[in-house]
């Protein structure tokens, strides 16, 4: 599945596009490969259908058609060392929220 993360880059509010950046950021930081979808400028009448339908306030997270939630459930996962669970990706064995889902699975703290 491929993570897309829908913005709007000319939507004039500063909030959402901080929010915007910082996702742009973590993933980027997190080496966590996605595309960027612009819902102020679908790329087919088909898309711009279906952004329609949805009438979500970016930005927020896909990884393939399942809406994975917006910048509050994303803050709230990375708050929580549970960014790739949230996303349904494989996690890294490097990242601290590897090292904890194998502390859980052996019952240690």
């Amino acid at each position: 599945m491929v993570l897309k993360l829908l913005v709007s880059k000319d939507c004039g509010n500063l909030q959402m596009k901080s929010h915007q950046d910082h996702i742009k950021r973590v993933f980027e930081s997190k080496k966590i490969s996605f595309v960027e979808v612009d819902v102020g400028r679908p790329q087919t009448v088909k898309e711009k259908e279906k952004l329609l339908d949805m009438l979500l306030s970016p930005p927020q997270i896909f990884n393939g058609d399942i809406n994975r939630g917006d910048y509050s459930t994303f803050l709230n996962a990375l708050e929580n060392e549970k960014l790739f669970e949230y996303l349904d990706i494989n996690c890294p064995e490097e990242e601290v929220e590897y090292i904890y889902s194998q502390q859980m699975a052996r019952g240690t703290d």
